[in-house]
């Protein structure tokens, strides 16, 4: 007689399966122990990144009074961008510092008129062409 040839044998259908109270209990005390463990990785990498932070503020200064006696203009330039991108609050603070270059304050103003008449005109042009497109839209519409 000839073997029959294997056929694939219908999935299993997997049971609902009801979670025991010491099974339960189990999961809990694994959970915890894995935000346990989440919480002490994130504590390691927050004092990382602050300790890096820290150091990069430390040699800072030193790079300032290495790079105003080589490159003076890149200095300058330095201040002007930091000032830039820097809150009012903090831009005021930055003008205080000792090691900044003189002449940096007319370059911070025309740089912020500047970028704010950018943003007022893309900020207009983007009201004109909503305005339009609402007008062709409605126009179309009739």
């Amino acid at each position: 007689m000839p073997k029959k040839l294997p056929t694939n044998s219908q999935k299993r259908s997997r049971k609902a399966r009801s979670i025991s109270p010491s099974q339960s209990k189990q999961l809990e005390r694994a959970m915890d122990r894995v935000a346990r463990v989440a919480s002490t990785v994130g504590r390691k990498d927050e004092v990382a990144q602050r300790n890096a932070r820290l150091a990069i503020a430390d040699t800072v200064e030193d790079w300032l009074d290495w790079l105003a006696e080589q490159d003076p203009q890149a200095a300058e330039d330095f201040y002007v961008e930091l000032e830039i991108l820097a809150s009012a609050t903090n831009r005021r603070r930055i003008q205080k510092h000792a090691l900044r270059p003189d002449g940096v304050d007319e370059r911070v103003e025309r740089e912020l008129s500047r970028l704010d008449r950018e943003a007022t005109r893309t900020t207009e042009d983007g009201t004109k062409a909503s305005a339009s497109g609402s007008q062709a839209s409605s126009e179309e519409a009739s």
